[in-house]
């Protein structure tokens, strides 16, 4: 792995400031790798990757992958997350497309930063099921409903910035796959490839 290099943007941004905001974000972290917003406060799966994209920019691979172990822990076994937690409580149902498919963001991103191929190996059955959530909840002109809630009929359709996520979130799934991450012929980047 190469040297970690903190970033910084000159005016705006230290290194200094960077790396307080990543150990402000460890020290919220619970024991099972959970990232609430606040202490004692909800937790949502999408903001939970990017606390921990931020663990892994200041070097906190261990704490990253103690995350994406909450996540795996609590996904359900058609591949999504509830809207928002506190604890390993449900606090709000909605079964949200983006939400589930960023994981694979944070497992590229992971990946890219740390580049632990293991991690990104073991981690790679919990993107496809994420992925293939958001996928089997896509219409045939191509849109993908924000709200996978089969009860709910109010305010569903495809959302712009939901899209653009989910858009996003097959690419770095499909390069997951391209790594070496997935062996099965089912795989993701298969089933998008073949999706409009």
């Amino acid at each position: 792995m190469a040297e970690l290099l903190i970033p910084e943007v000159a005016g705006i941004i230290t290194g200094a400031q960077v790396l307080q905001t990543v150990d402000a974000i460890a020290s919220v972290q619970q024991p099972d790798g959970n990232i609430p917003w606040v202490p004692g406060g909800q937790t949502d799966p999408w903001n939970l990757v990017e606390a921990a994209m931020a663990l892994d920019v200041g070097g906190k691979f261990a704490e990253a992958e103690r995350a994406y172990d909450w996540l795996r822990v609590m996904q359900h076994p058609g591949g999504s997350w509830h809207a928002y937690y506190e604890g390993d409580a449900v606090k709000e149902h909605t079964l949200d497309t983006n939400v589930t498919c960023y994981v694979a963001n944070g497992v590229w991103h992971h990946y890219l930063a740390s580049g632990d191929t293991g991690f990104l190996e073991s981690l790679f059955p919990v993107v496809e099921r994420a992925i293939d959530f958001a996928l089997d909840n896509q219409h045939p002109t191509g849109e993908i409903e924000w709200d996978a809630d089969p009860e709910r009929f109010d305010g569903k359709g495809a959302l712009l910035t939901g899209s653009s996520s989910i858009y996003s979130s097959l690419r770095c799934a499909i390069a997951a796959g391209s790594a070496g991450a997935c062996s099965t012929e089912t795989s993701t980047r298969t089933k998008a490839a073949h999706r409009p």
